[in-house]
């Protein structure tokens, strides 16, 4: 909903100027929790998060997807985001999935996605992306807790690899 806002600033420090109003617009988002979600699923393992994807949010297009599933303290699925990408590659902007996160009050989160041509070798945009959430995610308090490459039957942590740094 579009709300008109006036707000009033005084640029000059003379007396005699009046001070200058400005109309800005103020704008809400809202997220509606959908049923379906069981917020009773625990994430103990990285078979859970497959075993949940495989259920709740297929990823085994021909294309490159993303998901973002958030937690809470309790390592409960509290909602996810697909992302939907290319024949090799996905779009990912750390100020959508904070968005997201911070928008169901999200304590930590796992990145998933799925490699269509079958290799569970991360790329380097794979190492780079990680990164670059896992930083933002310890400036906010939403940890990164694994990020997760699936192909058709099997999945890869690149927290168990040796360049995942803490």
């Amino acid at each position: 909903m579009n709300a008109q806002t006036s707000l009033q600033i005084e640029l000059s420090p003379e007396a005699n100027n009046p001070p200058k109003k400005y109309c800005v617009r103020e704008y809400r988002a809202q997220y509606v929790k959908e049923r379906g979600i069981n917020s009773k699923i625990i994430i103990t393992n990285n078979r859970d998060v497959h075993a949940f994807l495989q259920q709740c949010a297929p990823m085994f297009d021909p294309v490159e997807s993303v998901a973002v599933i958030a937690l809470n303290t309790g390592n409960r699925i509290i909602g996810y985001e697909i992302i939907k990408g290319a024949v090799n590659q996905s779009a990912i902007y750390p100020a959508n999935v904070f968005r997201f996160l911070l928008s169901v009050c999200a304590n930590a989160f796992i990145l998933a996605h799925n490699h269509p041509g079958g290799s569970l070798v991360p790329s380097g945009s794979d190492w780079k992306l990680t990164k670059r959430l896992k930083d933002i995610g310890a400036g906010l308090d939403v940890h990164l807790l694994d990020h997760l490459i699936i192909t058709d039957d099997t999945i890869k942590s690149m927290r168990d690899m040796t360049k995942w740094d803490g």
